[in-house]
């Protein structure tokens, strides 16, 4: 390319910034303001050169809206689980980490690196059916914060694929 090539190539990318600005300037202004600045603003005069001399830049990144974050999970609460038979356990926290046999009981696990959660299983004599009648969340901490981020915990990881 020859320089009056690379002249016309420069003034073809400093006219798209130029339009690009005003774009973004009319946006910042009022509808007010944006009318009269269009109205006293000469319009661009069009460059009629072959396009294979004339560099061609990339159209002006679209401005995208900020993402919104997802809601937070309800916090969970284990008061839910009493009564739940073994069906509608595995619904809400899935697959249990253990299970084991303690009789009268049966105890399911859910475990995360810090913290478990014990379900008792016992059964009901009317329906014939294990329903939980307790639970025992173990923590590292003892607070009721730290027992509460342990339950979350382990309700998001039963939602992981």
């Amino acid at each position: 390319m020859n320089a009056q090539g690379w002249l016309r190539a420069l003034l073809g990318i400093a006219l798209l910034g130029l339009v690009a600005s005003c774009d973004l300037l009319r946006d910042v202004w009022s509808d007010d303001e944006a009318e009269t600045a269009e109205q006293a603003a000469p319009e661009p005069e069009p460059l009629h050169e072959p396009q294979s001399e004339v560099a061609s830049a990339p159209p002006p990144a679209a401005t995208r809206p900020p993402r919104e974050r997802p809601a937070p999970p309800p916090e969970f609460d284990p008061r839910r689980l009493v009564g739940l038979d073994k069906d509608e356990t595995i619904a809400l926290l899935g697959q249990p980490a253990s299970v084991r046999d303690q009789p009268p009981s049966t105890v399911w696990t859910y475990k995360t690196r810090d913290c478990a959660l014990d379900v008792f299983f016992y059964m009901d004599l009317a329906t014939r059916a294990f329903r939980v009648l307790t639970y025992d969340v173990t923590t590292d901490g003892k607070s009721a914060d730290a027992r509460r981020v342990c339950l979350n915990r382990l309700r998001a990881a039963s939602r992981a694929p």
